[in-house]
């Protein structure tokens, strides 16, 4: 039981340890800030989006026309 007790201890030693450090970085250490410039290639990321949304598109096939409907349903009346 010796051993238990011992390897408890370390293991809420070293937690509070760990805790500790996290706490002193968290309250005492203030980041400095540094402006960042970054520059996208704007027509690149264009060009991209179109390839994409082009190859995602499904092939469209061409519709008749309203007329070509009509006179095709009209002929397919006159048949029977």
């Amino acid at each position: 039981m010796p051993t238990l007790t011992r390897f408890v201890t370390i293991l809420i030693i070293c937690a509070a340890i760990v805790y500790a450090a996290a706490f002193v970085l968290a309250n005492f250490v203030q980041p400095t800030r540094v402006e960042e410039r970054i520059e996208l290639p704007i027509q690149e990321l264009l060009e991209q989006a179109e390839r994409r949304e082009n190859a995602s598109r499904p092939p469209t096939t061409a519709l008749p026309d309203a007329d070509e409907a009509a006179d095709t349903a009209g002929d397919q009346d006159d048949t029977q």
